[in-house]
Parts: C-alpha cells; structure tokens; sequence
C-alpha cells in the first residue's frame, strides 16, 4: 500500500482499472466487428422510384434466408396491394378511354370507388380481404382484359396516368 491510499483514492484507482478494463472490452468488440464487416459487402442501388430497388433488395434478403418479421410482411402485403390496386385503376382509366362497356353494374360502381378514392382510403375502408376479392373480379371481367390487352405501354397517355397515380399515392400516405 502507498501512503497516500486513503478509501477515496483506493476507489478512484479501481474504477480506473475498471473503465480501463470495460474500454478493452470495447475494443475487443470492435476488432471483431471489423473483422466481420470486411466480409460484407455494401450495394448502392440507385434507380428511379418504381424501378425495383426494394425489390431487388428484398430477393436478396429471400436468397441469402434472412428471414423477415411479421410486421415487415405485413407492411410488404399492403405495400403490394397498393401496387396492385394502382394497376388496376390504370387499367381501369384506359377503359374509360376505349368506351368499353361494363357487363356489370356493380363491378362499374366498384371501379368508380376504386379511382375516386386513394388507396390507403380505400383500404382501410374496405379491408384488404374485400378489396381482393373486387380487385379479382375487375380483373375478370372481359371489358377489363380487352382494355389491358390494348395498352400502349410506355405510351404519353398510359405514363401520365401513371404519374398520376403515383402522386395520389404519395399524397395519401402523407
């Protein structure tokens, strides 16, 4: 013992010893993790939204077996179905342009809801089980393959209506 070790300065010197030992801890960890970040390799996907980043990064997650939580399902299924009501009001608008008539009433009263209210709207009134079922029978409707059938992909009136659909999108989940 030293001359100067009264209670205070024997405490001081064992938390120094201690923080001293809990930073070596820390760079211990460290060195690992820089160990196993020099295996990982990083991507930066650049791409126009629509163009499939999350896509892509979601098939890797799939390959690699990352497995995904169920509120990252969840929020994938309505992310999806989202997308696929979009497509159908596109469908649905070049319809309208053609002058194809409906078979059904109910299925045009349908439609008109489905392109008059943004999608988080109608799915949350709907639910997504219902609002399926309605995007099913649209689809099968022989007016609606006749319109899809004629679409002039990529053309000025098909994009607009796209970019249209985008911001309403945009615009509800704000």
């Amino acid at each position: 013992m030293w001359s100067d070790d009264t209670p205070a300065t024997l405490e001081t010197r064992a938390m120094k010893k201690a923080q001293r030992k809990h930073s070596k801890s820390i760079d211990k960890i460290i060195a690992k993790d820089k160990i196993v970040a020099r295996d990982k390799i990083k991507l930066l996907l650049l791409g126009q939204p629509g163009a499939g980043k999350s896509t892509l990064v979601k098939q890797l997650r799939l390959y690699s077996g990352d497995a995904f939580s169920q509120e990252e399902v969840e929020a994938s299924k309505m992310a999806l179905l989202e997308n696929i009501v979009d497509a159908i009001r596109l469908v649905l608008t070049w319809r309208e342009e053609l002058a194809l008539p409906w078979e059904n009433d109910v299925l045009e009263d349908e439609a008109q809801i489905l392109v008059s209210q943004p999608s988080a709207i109608v799915l949350q009134e709907r639910g997504w089980k219902r609002l399926l079922m309605t995007l099913v029978r649209l689809w099968r409707e022989d007016g609606m393959q006749k319109a899809y059938c004629n679409m002039p992909f990529g053309s000025p009136a098909v994009s607009s209506v796209h970019s249209d659909l985008s911001r309403d999108t945009e615009q509800s989940s704000s």
